[in-house]
């Protein structure tokens, strides 16, 4: 009895001892790499393999962290200290906030923190993350941090090593799952981003009501802009992503998806055109997607019932013309600039319909290739009957010009690149003549019949002009280009 006694108390005197050179020993780690840190207690258990942290808070100013409890499970202690390898089966942290500030010095860290100098690797089974919240920094620090808070969080097979810690992403990892119920990231000095929920399951993203946000109202919003620049107010309420992954590759990120879908979609647009031209040069898309500082293959990408509204401000004591698209349908196929100059490299091709001014169904089709240093497209489209009454939302306001008459079909068809486009158009309209306008909404008789003298297609039928050429003006963008393949093809038919 008395050995069986003193066998027990022996075995209870080693996993007490053990407990305690663990908890200095973790002690001694936490302390190692001379940051502010403090902690309310260290538990740990060597016989259930258990290591709990309470109250877990550390400072390297101005960033900061503060953990509630921190629980490691199933630790094998045999590893560590045969193999120098950190095995853990489960890390659980509850409530962090974490604060990190980026500092004008830091760079990227050219050895392993001193606690892996010891270790040649940490391996994971599963960290999960609950209520957690976290902001850092921007690299202009006048602009907002960026606010994430996440009542879930999971990541399975992690895995890092005295290199690993050293690169960009400093770990890797295998299944990743979590939950955010806000999500806030300025962009820049105009415009702010926020996403009320994401969730994210392995490699599908969901995100509720995201919302591309103006910083500044419609008439304000001009004062912080020195020319012509659209202000954009985008509200998608249902954004899935589906097959996402990412990767380094060549040294880029690269970001894949099978498919992009946005329901719904609300952008709303205004433009001031009493402020000077924008004199710096915009690229065409292609060359945009050609030139993104990282990789991109997006399978497909799907717009489904959107809506977009168009104001332009052409002189200050005037109302806006207004032009407006409901149920807006769209698909992108092959949006990619990843593995370009090969021979199989796929052509992007967007296929777009929509209810134009409330009346009349207009259809796009534009392709191009995003490899191509010329930026040649295909684009072609057609748009049905519109009446006066749809034409004149627009006209009265922006030009005090009366249309009556309806056009009652149009088709275009052009091919071009970032110089000049070329193409064909084709229009059917009924009696066509135009009224100039007073400020009091009365008609200019005089200078509206010496207008109409010029309009010489005025009588029912179609009528088709080929060999329309346009030289493309750089400082705008492809919708300017478009428009105005059509306006001057329009121009020919009437003029």
């Amino acid at each position: 009895m008395i050995i069986i006694m003193g066998g027990v108390l022996a075995i209870g005197l080693i996993l007490w001892g053990s407990n305690r050179w663990m908890e200095r020993k973790i002690v001694a780690v936490l302390n190692s790499d001379g940051h502010e840190i403090e902690y309310e207690t260290v538990k740990v258990d060597v016989l259930l393999r258990k290591i709990v942290l309470q109250q877990f808070q550390w400072s390297q100013d101005p960033s900061f962290a503060t953990i509630q409890r921190v629980q490691l499970r199933n630790i094998s202690l045999l590893k560590y200290l045969w193999k120098s390898r950190m095995v853990i089966g489960s890390v659980e942290i509850d409530h962090p906030v974490f604060h990190l500030e980026r500092l004008d010095n830091d760079t990227t860290a050219s050895s392993s923190p001193e606690f892996l100098q010891h270790l040649h690797s940490i391996e994971i089974g599963k960290v999960v993350v609950r209520n957690g919240k976290i902001s850092f920094s921007q690299n202009d620090t006048t602009f907002a941090p960026v606010l994430i808070s996440f009542p879930s969080l999971e990541v399975e097979e992690v895995f890092t090593d005295r290199e690993k810690i050293k690169q960009d992403i400093p770990f890797d990892f295998g299944t990743f799952s979590a939950e955010t119920d806000s999500f806030f990231y300025q962009i820049d000095e105009l415009y702010e981003l926020s996403v009320q929920h994401i969730q994210v399951k392995e490699e599908d993203v969901r995100m509720d009501t995201l919302r591309l946000q103006p910083r500044f109202g419609k008439q304000e919003f001009q004062n912080h802009i020195p020319f012509q620049k659209t202000r954009a107010d985008l509200m998608v309420p249902r954004m899935m992503l589906k097959g996402f992954t990412w990767e380094k590759s060549d040294d880029l990120l690269f970001f894949s998806a099978s498919s992009l879908e946005l329901d719904s979609a609300d952008l709303q647009l205004f433009r001031d055109k009493t402020l000077d031209e924008n004199p710096i040069v915009k690229p065409l898309y292609s060359k945009m997607l050609r030139e993104l500082p990282f990789w991109l293959k997006v399978d497909s990408v799907q717009v489904n019932e959107g809506k977009i509204t168009y104001e332009i401000l052409f002189q200050e004591d005037r109302d806006p013309g207004m032009v407006y698209l409901e149920q807006v349908q769209g698909r992108i196929k092959d949006l990619t600039n990843r593995g370009m100059g090969g021979g199989d490299f796929p052509r992007t091709r967007v296929y777009a319909g929509a209810l134009f001014m409330k009346e009349s169904k207009i259809d796009l089709d534009w392709s191009f290739f995003v490899d191509d240093p010329a930026d040649e497209f295909r684009v072609s489209g057609s748009l049905s009957r519109i009446t006066d009454r749809g034409m004149n939302f627009f006209l009265e306001p922006a030009f005090h010009v009366s249309a009556e008459g309806a056009i009652d079909a149009l088709q275009f068809n052009f091919q071009g690149d970032d110089i000049r486009a070329e193409g064909a158009m084709r229009m059917k309209y009924e009696k066509f003549k135009i009224e100039w306008l007073k400020e009091d909404g009365r008609p200019k008789k005089v200078l509206s019949m010496l207008s109409n003298l010029f309009l010489h297609n005025k009588l029912s039928g179609p009528a088709e002009k080929e060999g329309i050429e346009v030289e493309r003006v750089q400082t705008k963008s492809f919708w300017a280009y478009l428009w105005k393949m059509v306006q001057t093809g329009s121009l020919e038919f009437l003029l």
